[in-house]
């Protein structure tokens, strides 16, 4: 150790500045239909211009090195024009190879030797896998057959000199914790989760198994010397670019936003066809379920009454709780009124 101590090793840098230091495994972890794979092309795109990812993360990609994407999701044309939307400044850097269909046996010496000398030829230095699942053959729940893929991409990670692999990889279950707000874990044996150095983990706003309900999406990176907390992006459908939106915490606080809004919405259009100047509680819940926002209606009244767009009375002596329109109502939605509830 004395020896190592006075000749220590090169300094390690960052290839996504915060995110993924020079060397690192990082396993991506993605809730079902939250768009993984445009995600991972997101990072792809920035770091073959020498962009930011998510519009805030500097990247460094080494000079005269490429970026190999190995795409088992899509079919070829499709990941063509989902590249394409992303507009590359610098196409040339990017390898995408389309092996939707067809693993490949990276564990053998064959196939280590065939995937090394791949991305030599290359000149790779940063290499994206999505997903892992239809990369191999192996049972995601052996944690022995795992550990025997993990240990060949580090292998070829040595060989082919990279500076950092990416494994996009399914979530398995929703977030734990209150709400489901927590972080997801990876499908599979938890052996996966042993094996990187860092996490990012891809949330919609949605529960799990749900399609995402809108264009908002949370992304949260942890590992060796990285922490990010959660971070909210906004994801643009024509331009397929996520972006950091600033000002909002994460995905707890969205869905506070958005069902404070919802209940003004109720509020306001319960007023719109009736002439009495409050709602007791009863009545507003019932307003609530009919509408379907049930699911987080006190979190929603709680946010409402927080930014002042209704306002509560607690009159005591078993009396009703009485709900009215607040002096503010949320900021898009001025001089909107819905139709009456029917």
């Amino acid at each position: 150790m004395r020896y190592q101590l006075d000749n220590p090793l090169p300094e390690n840098g960052f290839v996504v500045k915060e995110l993924a230091g020079t060397g690192m495994t990082i396993l991506f972890i993605a809730q079902w239909k939250a768009g993984k794979t445009t995600a991972g092309f997101n990072l792809a795109v920035a770091l073959a211009d020498g962009g930011e990812f998510l519009g805030r993360f500097g990247t460094e990609l080494r000079e005269d090195t490429s970026v190999a994407y190995w795409n088992f999701e899509l079919d070829g044309r499709r990941a063509q024009d989902w590249v394409r939307d992303l507009d590359p400044q610098h196409p040339e850097r990017l390898y995408v190879e389309h092996w939707r269909g067809y693993g490949i046996p990276i564990e053998t010496p064959a196939g280590e030797d065939f995937a090394v000398g791949h991305l030599i030829e290359q000149a790779a230095s940063v290499l994206i896998i999505d997903p892992s699942s239809s990369a191999h053959d192996h049972d995601e729940n052996s944690a022995q057959e795992m550990g025997r893929w993990y240990k060949a991409v580090e292998r070829i990670k040595r060989r082919a000199g990279l500076d950092l692999v990416v494994i996009v990889a399914h979530a398995g279950h929703g977030g734990v914790g209150e709400n489901g707000d927590g972080l997801p874990r990876v499908r599979g044996n938890s052996k996966q989760m042993g094996d990187a150095d860092a996490f990012w983990f891809y949330q919609h706003g949605g529960e799990h198994g749900q399609i995402a309900p809108d264009s908002r999406r949370y992304f949260t990176a942890y590992g060796r010397d990285i922490d990010t907390g959660q971070i909210t992006l906004d994801y643009d459908s024509t331009s397929r670019r996520l972006e950091v939106v600033s000002g909002v915490t994460g995905r707890a606080e969205d869905r506070a936003l958005n069902t404070g809004k919802e209940v003004w919405r109720i509020l306001d259009n319960y007023y719109s066809s009736n002439t009495k100047t409050f709602a007791g509680k009863s009545k507003l819940e019932k307003l609530i379920r009919t509408a379907g926002k049930s699911d987080y209606k006190r979190e929603g009244i709680e946010y409402a009454d927080r930014m002042g767009w209704i306002e509560i009375e607690e009159q005591g002596d078993g009396r009703p709780i009485l709900y009215r329109l607040g002096k503010t109502q949320p900021e898009d939605d001025k001089c909107i009124r819905l139709p009456p509830l029917k």
